[in-house]
């Protein structure tokens, strides 16, 4: 009497790739070749997946190319704000568009990883290895760019990866210090420029309404009407630029305050590393010369880890701070 036949399941390694074969119960396997080991059930799936023919296989395109743009830039933002959950859920909407764009996958990669933070998580495995088969060469390339750094610390022991974010703090800090000391001097001079603005605007602007009420009586004296003009628009022309600058002084110093302050602070390395790459930001669009607006964005996205934090002298400095005050609230 024969004996009944266990039927395998393929599988795939979704650290390395290697096809593997998966017995039925079986709750974890090691690939024989990396030696990694992970559960059944995601190595199944994951070969399954990626075993679906290009007619299955949805792509995106023209207005759904769009579309998933924006889902993306929706779901980057959620990452930002530490919104796991939610982003996890704009994963599956994109995926309603495209299961060919690499993005996708890179997506949940810094989904699963905490936007690169969770050194010890494993089931983005499976997402790295998706985007990698559905890359071309430049693609590859974008992938390794975004995955090469986490990769490194994932692999380090302890004792390297607090000695290489120590490392990398300083880099990030010695970078910042130098973008912030080399603008000081240009908006010291703004700061100069625009108390002469204050005191010459309102004077030009009375001046020009007096020449043009004065030509409207006088026959003699019509000629006032044009000096009165000019004088009028160039009065409204420095009032603009005294407003916008003024503004963007304002943003400048509370970023200085805000570098002393953390500074001051003792915040670990991780916390100290994101802070640095929040203000380094704001100091890039400075330096670009972005108008204020722009910097909206940069902004919330700090205030928002700095929330999280919920950090009780943090929190005090924001509240009395002229520039950030704007996005907090005492709730």
């Amino acid at each position: 009497m024969g004996e009944n036949k266990v039927e395998q399941k393929q599988a795939r390694c979704p650290s390395c790739g290697v096809d593997l074969t998966v017995d039925p119960g079986q709750k974890t396997v090691k690939c024989p070749s990396c030696g990694e080991e992970c559960s059944a059930e995601m190595a199944i799936k994951y070969y399954e997946s990626l075993q679906e023919t290009e007619s299955t296989v949805k792509e995106a395109h023209g207005e759904d190319y769009q579309k998933l743009n924006m889902v993306l830039d929706e779901l980057y933002g959620l990452i930002d704000m530490c919104e796991y959950e939610k982003a996890e859920e704009k994963y599956y909407e994109a995926t309603m568009y495209s299961e060919s764009d690499y993005r996708v996958y890179m997506a949940m990669v810094a989904v699963k990883t905490k936007n690169y933070t969770d050194l010890k998580d494993q089931e983005h495995k499976q997402y790295i290895n998706k985007a990698i088969a559905c890359a071309d060469s430049d693609a590859k390339q974008e992938i390794v760019k975004m995955y090469k750094a986490y990769y490194h610390k994932a692999n380090m022991t302890e004792e390297e990866l607090l000695e290489y974010t120590a490392e990398e703090n300083k880099i990030k800090k010695k970078r910042l210090e130098k973008s912030l000391k080399t603008m000081i001097p240009e908006f010291m001079a703004k700061e100069k420029r625009n108390k002469v603005f204050l005191i010459l605007f309102p004077i030009l602007i009375a001046l020009g309404i007096g020449l043009v009420f004065l030509a409207a009586f006088i026959d003699d004296l019509k000629w006032f009407s044009i000096i009165g003009a000019f004088a009028a628009i160039a009065g409204y022309i420095i009032f603009r630029n005294w407003f916008l600058t003024k503004d963007q002084i304002k943003a400048f110093n509370s970023l200085l305050d805000f570098y002393d302050f953390v500074d001051s602070r003792d915040f670990n390395d991780q916390i100290n590393g994101n802070l640095y790459t929040h203000m380094q930001a704001h100091a890039d669009k400075f330096a670009d010369g972005a108008p204020i607006v722009s910097l909206s964005d940069d902004t919330v996205k700090l205030i928002d880890y700095l929330i999280i934090l919920n950090d009780g002298e943090t929190n005090k400095f924001l509240l009395n701070d002229k520039y950030f005050s704007q996005f907090v609230s005492e709730e």
